[in-house]
């Protein structure tokens, strides 16, 4: 696996390229940037946003630790309950 840093020749390059691109533009560096990675449909994105805290939405029948807030990957406890023909609804916290 290589990695790149911001003194490789190639990235120098390519920053370069992009802030010949937004002067010949007359628009930011970083506005030239968005619209090369959206050209090549890549997302440049900082840090992101903390998601807000939510309530539990199911809960494990019998082991009440175990719980799912409902979005996100499911949990294996709760794919083996309905890969064993139990519907979702029976699972949520009411």
């Amino acid at each position: 696996v290589t990695e790149l840093n911001s003194k490789d020749n190639d990235v120098v390059a390519v920053a370069d390229a992009v802030r010949a691109l937004a002067k010949d533009k007359k628009v930011t560096p970083a506005e030239a940037l968005t619209a090369v990675a959206k050209n090549m449909r890549v997302g440049l994105s900082g840090a992101r946003k903390p998601r807000a805290e939510s309530a539990d939405k199911y809960r494990h029948p019998q082991d009440p630790q175990k719980t799912w807030k409902g979005f996100g990957k499911r949990p294996l406890w709760l794919v083996e309950e309905l890969n064993q023909g139990r519907k979702l609804e029976e699972f949520r916290i009411k």
